[in-house]
């Protein structure tokens, strides 16, 4: 009976050390994670930033285009700012889509790795418990 004790500490130590380890790489991919989403962030403000550099180049070829239409070109030059203020929009528009999908896209990964490592420290808990269990009915 003693033996058998022993080798169910044993186990169950074998089993604690396991989740702890477990533990420390769910501790890690949540870190990993989080690093991520800081990356993240900092494109999304980086394109913040280039977008109003855009609108500000937009804003001088707008001032640009009002001194040709003192000169008489008024119906060419508004069609040529409205062209770029919707192709800026368009690049505007695409870039932010692009980055906002590839945040989802690293985002689910990151929950669905920390999701599995977590199951998979729930099953083997469960397991040692029912073992520990039947060993001490026999």
């Amino acid at each position: 009976k003693d033996e058998k004790m022993v080798e169910m500490r044993e186990l169950l130590n074998a089993e604690k050390e396991l989740v702890k380890v477990k533990m420390a790489e769910l501790e890690h991919i949540s870190k990993e994670k989080e690093e991520m989403e800081a990356n993240l962030n900092k494109e999304i403000q980086e394109m913040n930033k280039a977008q109003k550099t855009m609108e500000l180049r937009l804003e001088d070829e707008r001032k640009t285009a009002m001194e040709e239409l003192s000169r008489g070109k008024e119906a060419a030059l508004e069609q040529e700012r409205n062209r770029l203020k919707v192709l800026h929009k368009k690049e505007v528009e695409r870039e932010l889509l692009r980055q906002g999908e590839e945040l989802r896209q690293k985002l689910t990964e990151a929950e669905e790795e920390g999701r599995l490592g977590m199951e998979e420290l729930e099953l083997r808990l469960a397991a040692a418990q029912s073992d520990q269990q039947q060993r001490t009915k026999q």
